[in-house]
């Protein structure tokens, strides 16, 4: 079958042009299709986005966002390196969060691991570097002042010293501190004299050592010039400060006795074993009292700490009580309301008091040694509160009018039943007290005589080495 041409002469000899099948309308010189360049402009947009959260504080949000860049392209850029600081940078962002936490709260411990961390993998971090030395200077010296302690415990000058200017060189100043070196020297002083007479003596005769050995242990036993004088480890555990003359642990031993006699007086006339028909006891109990406190105050002073703060003002609770007892049977008030009510007062602060006091020694109680010597003067403690209780009780119901006299009798008589409970807690306590305290001194004694002894053998051994 033909086909109607109409050709011309012309230079052009190709009739027809042929198109392969996939050849589409063709695009401007240079230019991606309209798919990559959507695509190009999309991962971008997401490295852009992940560079701004980076800088502006925000490593979470750039790892999401590069985690999505590298999902859609893996090989984008240096996307998969920039994600690796954004969670270098994360981690040291949640490091320096706890230091700067552990570093408020005083662990230093704590702050100086945090920093290091994020030193380790980027030093020029925010003030990281600036706070580990800050945080690891506290450390040193909090760590040199337990080390200064454990020396000054066991009598080691030569370290205290070493300890001492190393704490110096820190710029540490304290009393505490400045007494503990001071002693130390004047200690090794002492040793170095002491080693010079005895090397002295050695050419001068045995008398002479003999006289060597026992001036170098008084001039031992002597404290120094001062500072307080440095006690040996007693056998309860504590040392430095807790043993005195009549003290071998911390009972309140002066103010218990005087204590007791008032305590008594008061057992016997609230259980109406003995009735009291003259002033004169109510006065020995004010005196007693008031004596009571002075004691207390003393056995303060000897190291007794809470245990005779609760002695004084148990004291002075019970010279209030008798005051208010002998201005009731003299009339001295307006009336008997006035009275209860002013019994009611002294009664409740001193329920308050020894409540307070009682927390205050169990919360300590877990942590201390020689526990046995604590443990009366907790049960008296309990019974004061007890009785001190029931006595507020029975006054407020009477003025209240809401107890009958047989009631009224019943709450005292168990009122006065407490407080021989707590009379005898205290003389169980002195007790004990008083046998450690002779146990110490037995024991001090032998030791004494010990060390005597064997100055004398080391000064013989010596001495005939020398003379061989």
């Amino acid at each position: 079958m033909g086909h109607p041409v109409l050709f011309l002469r012309t230079d052009e000899t190709r009739l027809f042009a042929i198109r392969g099948p996939d050849s589409g309308a063709p695009s401007p010189s240079g230019q991606p299709p309209p798919e990559q360049a959507q695509r190009e402009s999309t991962l971008n947009g997401l490295y852009m986005q992940a560079l701004a959260a980076m800088r502006t504080g925000r490593p979470a949000d750039a790892i999401t966002l590069l985690d999505s860049l590298l999902a859609l392209e893996p090989g984008y850029k240096d996307a998969a390196q920039r994600r690796d600081a954004a969670r270098i940078t994360q981690r040291s962002a949640a490091s320096y969060q706890r230091g700067r936490a552990a570093e408020d709260a005083g662990n230093w411990d704590s702050a100086v691991a945090e920093y290091t961390v994020v030193t380790d993998t980027d030093p020029d971090y925010r003030d990281a570097s600036a706070r580990l030395a800050h945080c690891g200077k506290h450390q040193q010296i909090v760590r040199l002042q337990e080390e200064l302690r454990i020396h000054v415990h066991a009598s080691e000058w030569q370290a205290v010293i070493a300890v001492g200017d190393e704490l110096t060189g820190l710029g540490v100043r304290s009393a505490e501190f400045d007494r503990a070196v001071k002693t130390a020297r004047q200690q090794v002083r002492r040793e170095e004299a002491s080693r010079a007479e005895l090397e002295q003596a050695e050419g001068h005769g045995f008398a002479a050592g003999l006289a060597a050995v026992a001036g170098g242990r008084l001039r031992r036993e002597q404290p120094a010039e001062g500072a307080a004088p440095v006690r040996p480890q007693d056998e309860s555990g504590f040392v430095e400060g807790k043993t005195r003359i009549l003290y071998a642990s911390d009972f309140p031993l002066l103010g218990s006795i005087i204590i007791s006699a008032p305590l008594f007086i008061l057992a016997m006339e609230r259980l109406l074993i003995i009735p009291i028909t003259t002033p004169a006891p109510y006065w020995v109990v004010i005196l007693l009292g008031l004596t009571g406190i002075a004691g207390s105050a003393i056995d303060y002073r000897n190291g007794c700490g809470i245990s005779a703060v609760a002695v004084g003002v148990n004291s002075a609770l019970l010279s209030g009580y008798a005051v208010l007892v002998m201005a009731e049977r003299y009339q001295w008030l307006g009336s008997t309301n006035q009275f209860l009510l002013l019994l009611c007062a002294v009664t409740g602060i001193g329920v308050i008091a020894n409540g307070v006091i009682l927390v205050c020694m169990l919360r300590s109680f877990p942590n201390r040694r020689g526990r046995m010597i604590d443990k009366p003067l907790l049960v008296f403690l309990v019974f004061m509160a007890s009785g001190l209780a029931l006595l507020f009780t029975a006054s407020a119901l009477t003025f209240l009018s809401r107890i009958t006299p047989a009631g009224y009798r019943s709450l005292i008589w168990v009122a006065g039943l407490t407080f021989l409970a707590a009379l005898l807690a205290e003389l169980t306590g002195i007790g004990i007290a008083v046998a450690r305290v002779f146990q110490t001194r037995s024991g001090r004694r032998e030791l004494g005589t010990l060390a005597d002894l064997t100055g004398l053998l080391r000064y013989l051994a010596d001495a005939t080495s020398h003379y061989r």
